[in-house]
């Protein structure tokens, strides 16, 4: 796994695009949100990426009345600048077995054990500037 992901990370040197590489996490993963060293296989897979997108199902994202799932969607990592805290909440439909367009944004805790909505007030700019495709 280690000598893959350094071609693979050479090989998005050399060409100057992007490689979209899917790892399985190990079992086990502490707190609510996965972190990069929880790949299951190589640490190199975390160390060598540019940007790292976790999705995970939200603990208590069950709902029985929108026959949804909420997921969170992360960004533990990226060299071209963080966003902190900051998660997206999108919500899966079992009706229509598909993500719904809308989004919410949260933070989640310091100690990775909770997730707080955010007030669309409060989101930044690049967030309120969205434009649906």
């Amino acid at each position: 796994t280690s000598q893959m992901i350094k071609k693979i990370r050479s090989l998005n040197t050399f060409y100057n695009k992007p490689f979209i590489v899917a790892a399985h996490l190990r079992k086990g993963v502490d707190g609510l949100l996965p972190q990069t060293e929880d790949f299951m296989g190589s640490s190199d897979i975390g160390k060598n990426s540019t940007l790292t997108l976790m999705v995970t199902p939200r603990p208590d994202g069950y709902s029985s009345v929108n026959q949804t799932f909420s997921t969170i969607f992360s960004i533990p990592k990226s060299r071209t600048g963080g966003i902190g805290s900051t998660v997206g909440l999108l919500e899966f439909s079992l009706r229509h077995q598909m993500y719904l367009s809308n989004y919410r944004l949260a933070n989640v805790s310091y100690k990775n054990e909770k997730v707080e909505v955010i007030d669309e007030k409060e989101y930044p700019s690049w967030a309120k500037n969205y434009k649906s495709v």
